[in-house]
């Protein structure tokens, strides 16, 4: 019998998408609320979160700053040694954070394609964010910090139904 019970909780587990999802969050009616991948702990308080929208795949280039740098524009990005490419801008969120910072969150529009190169970069990434000074943002990940975005773009997909 108890045999019985945990087959059957077993399957029950598996077929449940609330409890078997590890990107994907849900609501108490179990509908799903957002997908996301998050990348934290990079060098100079910064992170990069990975969604999917209406008008499909963002990547959200968040900076803490002490001061306002009025991110906006194209972002550029290139993956480990291979040519940048842009990024179509959407918006700037800017907010006061604890401790007196300040922080920044580009979101820009990109492909599936250009994730799977993430995923499969070899090295180091790098996000050009454009500010309002002379020179650039820039947001450096290792490869390794993107290992399981495909893991992540088949669980959004399975979810949502794309």
């Amino acid at each position: 019998m108890k045999i019985l019970y945990a087959i059957t909780l077993t399957v029950i587990f598996l077929w449940s998408a609330p409890l078997s999802a590890e990107y994907c969050k849900y609501d108490d009616a179990g509908r799903v609320k957002s997908c996301e991948f998050k990348i934290s702990g990079l060098k100079k308080d910064s992170q990069i979160i990975i969604s999917y929208t209406q008008q499909g795949w963002s990547l959200m280039a968040v900076i803490f700053v002490k001061e306002f740098v009025f991110v906006e524009g194209e972002g550029r990005i290139e993956i480990g040694k291979k040519a940048l490419q842009n990024m179509e801008y959407v918006t700037t969120r800017r907010d006061i954070v604890y401790g007196a910072g300040m922080m920044e969150a580009a979101v820009f529009r990109v492909s599936e394609e250009l994730l799977h190169q993430l995923a499969n970069s070899d090295g180091t990434v790098r996000i050009y964010l454009p500010a309002t000074e002379s020179k650039d943002r820039v947001i450096k990940a290792t490869a390794g910090k993107f290992s399981e975005l495909d893991e992540y773009i088949a669980e959004t997909k399975e979810v949502l139904g794309l």
